[in-house]
């Protein structure tokens, strides 16, 4: 899987497989998925078989052999996309504890250039009301910085494109007279 020719064929076979042939392979790699999600070529056949997941049996295993390193592989630059793809492909309920360590952790996260593609995830894919609400609320009390941030900038992004119209003026209410300002600040001037 870390091999550069290989890992596509590592990748293809796992959509071939039936249903017990999938479960036997992912148990042969599952003690090895944190270190390929870190490698710069076993991300891609890592991420390639989370899209194909499909069984509750299949998630509990990619769950559980992240559940002692999600934290390390948010900040990762190859596993920080593992991570988007499990909370792009997974229901909130697998994933709860990663989006609950995002939150506790959500401004070093949105200033970080790898974990920042996780927050945006998590932006766009959290449809839980409580941990929706506590983003809102980080993201209000932050917003100056975020969005004049060089990464934070895009979490304001991600809530532009995603959240709801009411939601978005919310947080565009909290520039308001700040935007000649912002518009001539290197990172909030893009988004301005």
């Amino acid at each position: 899987m870390s091999d550069p020719y290989a890992n596509y064929f590592c990748k293809r076979l796992f959509s071939f497989l039936n249903q017990k042939d999938r479960i036997e392979y992912l148990n042969v790699i599952k003690n090895s998925i944190t270190s390929l999600s870190k490698s710069s070529i076993g991300t891609y056949p890592i991420q390639g078989i989370i899209e194909e997941i499909g069984s509750k049996l299949e998630k509990n295993i990619i769950i559980n052999s992240i559940k002692t390193s999600y934290e390390t592989l948010c900040f990762d630059a190859n596993a920080s996309h593992v991570i988007e793809k499990i909370i792009s492909s997974f229901e909130e309920e697998y994933v709860s504890f990663i989006y609950t360590f995002c939150v506790e952790n959500f401004l070093e996260l949105s200033t970080n250039s790898n974990a920042i593609c996780v927050i945006r995830k998590i932006i766009t894919f959290t449809h839980k009301k409580d941990l929706h609400e506590k983003i809102k609320r980080i993201i209000k009390n932050n917003a100056l910085s975020l969005i004049q941030h060089p990464y934070g900038n895009y979490v304001i992004q991600g809530i532009i494109e995603t959240w709801d119209d009411n939601e978005v003026y919310e947080i565009l209410g909290l520039f308001e007279g700040k935007y000649s300002y912002l518009s001539m600040q290197k990172y909030s001037s893009n988004l301005v």
